[in-house]
Parts: C-alpha cells; sequence; structure tokens
C-alpha cells in the first residue's frame, strides 16, 4: 500500500515534471517561431534591397 507521504511525494514529481515538459514544449515553440520570422524578415529585407537597388 502506499501511504500518505508518498502519495504526496509522486505528486510533486509529477507536478514537477508536468512544469519542466511544458516549459521545454513552450521554449521550443517560440524558439521555432522567432526562427521563422528571422528569416521571414531577412527575404523581405533582401526584397527591399532588389528593389530599391
Amino acid at each position: 500500500m502506499v501511504n500518505n507521504h508518498q502519495m504526496q511525494s509522486i505528486r510533486i514529481r509529477l507536478v514537477i515534471l508536468f512544469i519542466v515538459v511544458t516549459t521545454i514544449a513552450l521554449a521550443t515553440f517560440e524558439m521555432y517561431g522567432q526562427f521563422q520570422l528571422s528569416h521571414r524578415l531577412e527575404q523581405r529585407f533582401s526584397q527591399l534591397m532588389n528593389y530599391s537597388g
């Protein structure tokens, strides 16, 4: 049988695991979005330089 202390320990570990996984997922999506934005801005800047030059 699992006593109350063990349940609390398991619950805390699951909460920490959820926070870590969520943070990693959000950071990954943020980096991907930043990369896409940077790439689009570079493309538009290049187009602007070609049109004005």
